[in-house]
């Protein structure tokens, strides 16, 4: 397959200069001053809150009004429950022609993710996720078809013109990847308006910009998965992305317990790491590796992180907080 480098990638997706992350991060910003407008607003099955610091009020309700735009109109690109978006044609069809430039970039991104993760990171896991969360009942014989429909993102083939699978049945969900994409893209129209003091939080992916005040960075609270409504550890940031995944919600059918995260190779879910937090220059990074890592096995994930400049993640298990190399230094 073709290996594309992180400078291609960078270039494929233009303008952003770069199941899913859940809300286990939340904003602990500064408030109160008067250059900051703030507004939430119910987007991309979460709340998402954009807080904008400029001098000038007209400015800051525009940047958060063109942001809020953005991310309506990349949404349909990427949501496969809605009928007439790009992705679910695709997985209804197998194929698609002159595919959007933003569903391309990001398939060609997830590729790459692909390839370096061994296939951790793999969208076509999506029949078996849609087994574990649609399927009233366990059967065997219902997992081993969903099973056999996952292959690899080699199986997808991507050009300008045209998106197709290779194998009938297959399909791809980009649930762990698309919201840091999306709000990669809605930070770029603040500061594209010359905005260069922001936060976006879409329910625990978060990317900000600048200073909410001069002198102080935005500080983020890590949610505890053990411990609901509870704070485990603050972040400082700048110019900078976290996302946060993890199995918080456990279920169980015929024995067999499952989350949303599947792992590719063994069909199954992982057990032990309950939730991994990756901050990152951008937020389609943070979100991918969060998914892939929380899937991994912990002491891989901490290596694995490693070969990713000025990116770090916060491992909690069932019975330990792990930090990467770079975590200290790129969160004070």
């Amino acid at each position: 397959m073709a290996h594309y480098t992180r400078r291609n990638i960078l270039q494929a997706l233009g303008a952003v200069t770069l199941v899913t992350a859940s809300s286990g991060v939340t904003s602990l910003a500064f408030a109160g001053a008067r250059d900051i407008s703030k507004e939430t607003r119910c987007t991309m099955d979460t709340l998402v809150t954009i807080e904008v610091r400029h001098s000038s009020y007209d400015l800051r309700m525009q940047g958060i009004e063109q942001a809020f735009q953005a991310i309506a109109d990349a949404l349909p690109l990427f949501d496969r429950y809605n009928t007439n978006s790009a992705i679910a044609l695709l997985n209804t069809t197998g194929k698609i022609t002159s595919p959007p430039q933003e569903l391309t970039s990001l398939l060609r991104f997830s590729k790459q993710l692909a390839y370096e993760t061994r296939n951790i990171f793999n969208p076509t896991v999506q029949p078996l996720v849609d087994y574990f969360l649609q399927e009233k009942e366990y059967t065997k014989a219902g997992y081993n078809k969903a099973r056999s429909l996952v292959h690899t993102m080699d199986a997808v083939t991507i050009s300008d013109s045209v998106i197709s699978f290779q194998h009938q049945g297959m399909g791809i969900t980009l649930d762990g990847i698309a919201k840091g994409y999306i709000i990669d893209i809605a930070g770029n129209a603040l500061t594209t308006l010359g905005i260069e003091h922001y936060m976006i939080n879409a329910g625990g992916d978060i990317v900000v910009k600048g200073e909410p005040s001069e002198g102080k960075a935005w500080t983020i609270g890590i949610q505890s998965p053990l411990h609901k409504g509870r704070n485990i550890h603050t972040v400082a940031l700048r110019n900078s992305a976290i996302a946060t995944s993890g199995g918080y919600e456990r279920y169980n059918k015929n024995h067999t317990q499952y989350t949303h995260l599947v792992n590719p190779h063994t069909g199954q879910s992982p057990q032990r790491i309950r939730s991994v937090s990756v901050v990152a220059p951008h937020a389609v990074l943070a979100d991918a590796l969060a998914t892939s890592l929380s899937i991994m096995q912990p002491q891989y994930a901490l290596r694995f992180i490693a070969q990713y400049p000025n990116t770090a993640c916060y491992i909690v298990t069932d019975t330990d907080v792990l930090t990467s190399t770079l975590w200290h230094r790129l969160t004070v």
